[in-house]
């Protein structure tokens, strides 16, 4: 059985549209630590600032687990990601 990306408890949690307002928010959905959290907004975590506050929707942070996890979407994927003076610094491997 695939676990869902947010268990159900934070999901209830959710306004009903799916909007997460504030980074709290998005790394208590996702079981985010602040290391983990800005490592993913480094590679393109889906969300915008609005009047100062961080806003993401739920559909669109799934989406793009989906595709940094899933090779079969780029015939190049990152092997391994670390991150350098800010920066996403990936090791490429062709499939």
């Amino acid at each position: 059985m695939v676990k869902p990306l947010i268990d159900s408890k934070a999901l209830n949690a959710m306004p009903a549209r799916g909007l997460l307002q504030g980074a709290k928010a998005i790394m208590d959905a996702y079981e985010l630590n602040d290391d983990q959290f800005n490592r993913f907004v480094m590679l393109g975590l889906p969300l915008r600032k609005v009047q100062g506050r961080i806003v993401a929707h739920v559909a669109n942070i799934d989406a793009f687990f989906v595709s940094l996890t899933n090779p079969r979407l780029s015939p190049k994927v990152p092997k391994e990601i670390w991150i350098k003076d800010g920066k996403a610094d990936l090791e490429i491997s062709d499939f």
